[in-house]
């Protein structure tokens, strides 16, 4: 389970940064720098620490943090870009 959602977690962060490929390559590594990580770290949180019982929506990572488009417009949205 843990390989398959960090497999799941680097593919959602690889289309986040597909969507902001227009900006600087030092622009997409401040804005995501450290995003599997925190992605990582939120669907732990949601798991209670550990493995969801509902292992679709822990796996669903658009469900939980929307399309990668949107996700990368908030955070361009946040960064004032």
């Amino acid at each position: 389970m843990i390989a398959v959602l960090l497999d799941q977690v680097t593919a959602y962060a690889a289309a986040v940064r597909s969507h902001l490929s227009d900006l600087s390559p030092e622009q997409v590594e401040d804005l995501t720098d450290g995003l599997e990580a925190d992605l990582a770290e939120a669907l732990e949180d949601a798991a209670g620490g550990g493995v969801a019982a509902d292992e679709a929506s822990v796996l669903d990572l658009t469900r939980r943090f929307g399309p990668a488009r949107e996700y990368a417009a908030e955070m361009r949205a946040a960064a004032g870009l």
